[in-house]
């Protein structure tokens, strides 16, 4: 029988007759130390030690589970001569179950257990290095990196699928409602509202599904135009309205700016009171502190996209100081601005 943790690890293995045949315990990202039935020092193994232990326990009489061989509810002469039958069994980091048993971190099954190696359904997870073998679905939807387990919040957060992390209690989805839908939908929901109620549009925003995936969402080329035109009229009085190479550039910039914030933030953090889908919302001072970072990735990515057309290079010039006005200002006030703000003359806008 499997006894499983809040992560669903398998941290003890019981027979049928209800004895204990081990116990593992896991680093945050899967890393498994086994503890053979019997090892009541927790040091990987069953000798002459634990028997002491044990015996000691009986005498005092003291109750821990891991002298408690026969799970009666108390450390007694059986218990006492059980370890001594198990003594020599070893499992700790390196020998792998004592029993044969292959589930474990998370459920999952181990897969290559010399590099702790786990299968998770649709991706494969090396605990040894805490990261992914395959690149993540989403492309960047669950953290900044695409090999990211659990956006690096491995204490807070599961994976049970492979596809998307999610905060300790959410379900996880099922594969015919995987989160890259999840996502599409939050992503619906904010154009569909983005720019609506007179306000202006905005390039994107970070969002949570319904499934509690955290997701990064641009606004749709017309709003992404619209934005343009109104956060940066100099640009377009003198360019017109941008080309679809322009807001191609701004657009594949506003998702890079918002995968930016997934490195900071998941939807475990989020304080909308709105129910999701709906824009995931942290404290003001760990927000600016992550736009500061956002930007830069914004501008990073403007540079290094090309352009074919004087529209698109006056385009990109425009957005890239325009982000770099709004770093400098408040409530932003970033303390490193990148280099590309060199190019900017000290007002390259009048837009607000």
């Amino acid at each position: 029988y499997y006894c499983q943790n809040w992560r669903a690890d398998v941290v003890a293995i019981v027979s049928g007759a209800a004895i204990q045949k081990e116990q593992v315990r896991y680093s945050a990202y899967g890393v498994p130390f086994g503890l053979p039935a019997g090892d009541a020092d927790s040091d990987g193994d069953c000798d002459a030690a634990d028997g002491t232990i044990v015996t000691a326990w009986k005498v005092a009489p003291t109750y821990d589970v891991r002298g408690d061989i026969d799970l009666d509810g108390d450390v007694d002469a059986t218990d006492e001569s059980a370890v001594a039958g198990l003594s020599g069994t070893t499992s700790g980091r390196t020998s792998g179950s004592a029993v044969g048993n292959t589930t474990g971190f998370s459920g999952s099954h181990a897969a290559a257990p010399a590099s702790f190696g786990w299968i998770v359904r649709n991706r494969a997870l090396l605990s040894g290095l805490g990261q992914w073998t395959q690149r993540d679905e989403l492309q960047e939807g669950d953290a900044y990196s695409i090999y990211c387990y659990c956006g690096s919040r491995p204490v807070s957060r599961i994976d049970p699928l492979g596809w998307s992390s999610q905060a300790v209690g959410q379900s996880a989805g099922t594969p015919s409602s995987p989160p890259q839908d999840a996502c599409a939908d939050a992503c619906k929901a904010f154009q569909d509202s983005n720019g609506s109620g007179g306000t202006a549009p905005t390039p994107g925003t970070t969002m949570c599904a319904a499934n509690g995936s955290t997701c990064a969402c641009t606004g749709t080329d017309q709003q992404i135009s619209d934005w343009a035109e109104a956060e940066m009229p100099d640009a377009a009085d003198d360019y017109g309205s941008p080309g679809a190479d322009s807001v191609a550039l701004m657009k594949t910039c506003a998702q890079t700016h918002e995968n930016a914030h997934l490195k900071d933030f998941s939807c475990a953090d989020n304080q909308n009171p709105n129910p999701p889908p709906c824009e995931l919302m942290v404290p003001a001072a760990e927000y600016y502190e992550s736009e500061c970072k956002a930007k830069a990735a914004g501008i990073e990515c403007a540079q290094k996209q090309k352009c074919l057309s004087a529209s698109c290079v006056a385009w990109r010039k425009a957005f890239i100081c325009r982000n770099c006005e709004k770093m400098k200002s408040k409530p932003l006030n970033c303390k490193t601005l990148p280099k590309a703000c060199k190019w900017c003359k000290k007002k390259t806008t009048s837009g607000g």
